[in-house]
C-alpha cells in the first residue's frame, strides 16, 4: 500500500539524515528540508569509473526496473523544488532510462523506468555506456525540496 511520505512530518523533517519508511531526508537549498523521492534507489553512483576500456563490458543478464513511487506531502508543507523529468538512452537504443515526478495537491508521483537489454559492449562503446550511467546516477540522487507553510 501507499504510505504517507512522513508519519511525523514536522518531527522528521526537521532531523537531519532522517529516514523514515525508507525516504532520505536532509537539508536542502537553505535548511529547507530535502528528500530523495525515489524509495529504493536504482543506483547511487556511476559503476563504470574508468574514462576508457579495453576489454568489453558484459552483463550477465537484461534488467528491467519499474518503480512508481505516490507520496503524501505533509500537512504543513508543500514543494519548492523537483527534479526535471528524464528520459535517455544509450546509442545503439538499447538501453532508456525514463524518470518523471508531478505533483497534484498533495500528492508526490514519480515514475521511474530502466531497460537495458544488451549484455556485450565493446570497447568502442563504452564511452556511452559511461554516460548513460553517469547520467542515471545523477538522476538518482537528485532531491525534492520542501517548504514549510
Amino acid at each position: 500500500g501507499v504510505r504517507p511520505l512522513l508519519a511525523q512530518a514536522p518531527v522528521a523533517l526537521r532531523a537531519n539524515n532522517v529516514r523514515p519508511y525508507g525516504y532520505a531526508c536532509a537539508d536542502g537549498l537553505h535548511g529547507a528540508p530535502g528528500l530523495n523521492p525515489l524509495v529504493f534507489l536504482h543506483t547511487e553512483k556511476n559503476p563504470f569509473t574508468q574514462t576508457e576500456r579495453k576489454l568489453p563490458v558484459e552483463y550477465p543478464y537484461a534488467e528491467q526496473i519499474t518503480l512508481s513511487v505516490n507520496l503524501t506531502i505533509p500537512e504543513g508543507y508543500a514543494v519548492d523544488e523537483l527534479p526535471e523529468a528524464l528520459q535517455v538512452k544509450t546509442e545503439d537504443g538499447q538501453g532508456m532510462c525514463r524518470y518523471n515526478i508531478a505533483v497534484q495537491g498533495n500528492k508526490l508521483t514519480i515514475n521511474y523506468i530502466f531497460n537495458s537489454s544488451k549484455l556485450l559492449y565493446l570497447p568502442a562503446e563504452y564511452a556511452g555506456l559511461h554516460h548513460f550511467w553517469k547520467v542515471i546516477a545523477e538522476k538518482n540522487n537528485e532531491t525534492v525540496v520542501l517548504k514549510k507553510l
